[in-house]
This record gives C-alpha cells, structure tokens and sequence, in this order.
C-alpha cells in the first residue's frame, strides 16, 4: 500500500540531499499528511503530483504554505522546488535534512 495514495495534501517536513546542495539532487522527502508520514523518494513524489491536479505538496514557513512544485527543464530530469507569490524559492534547502 502506497500512503502517498491515501491523501491529496501533504506536508514536506525534510529532505535528504546528494552532493552539492542544489534542489536536483534532492533524492528524497519527508512528509506528513493528515493520517499519516512518510519519507519518499522525490521521483515518487514527481509521479504523485502529475498523477492528480488535486494533490498538493506544500511546505511551512512560519505561518505561510508555500507549495511544493514540479521543475520540469528541457532536457533535463524534472526536479521540486518550492513556489510562493509565482516566485521560486529555495525553501526546500533550508528543510531538516533527513
């Protein structure tokens, strides 16, 4: 059974990052839904966003959500990255790391 599939909203909490500290080389992300966490690799979580316009990712910074999107470059893997106000952001790096 895959958690990711029982919610539509999720919280990533952390991340685990290799070699340099850039947002394509985040491999995996912890969450937390309303009944459930979980660690998942970011590719999982890639997959889950595209598969549902409903499912969200999303991430705290003090009392704002900022969200959690898809980078999708050409002729490159697609990666996350945090989104606010049409802006992106690297709130993502400053997460725990995992």
């Amino acid at each position: 059974m895959n958690p990711l599939r029982e919610t539509a909203s999720l919280q990533v909490t952390g991340v685990a990052v290799e070699g340099d500290p850039g947002h394509e080389q985040i491999t995996h992300l912890q969450w937390e839904a309303a009944s459930s966490v979980g660690i998942a690799s970011a590719q999982a979580l890639i997959g889950w966003l595209a598969e549902d316009p409903a499912n969200e990712a999303w991430l705290a910074d003090g009392d704002r959500r900022v969200a959690v999107e898809v980078v999708r470059p050409v002729g490159a893997p697609p990666y996350l990255r945090s989104r606010i106000g049409g802006q992106w952001g690297d709130h993502l790096l400053g997460l725990p790391r995992l």
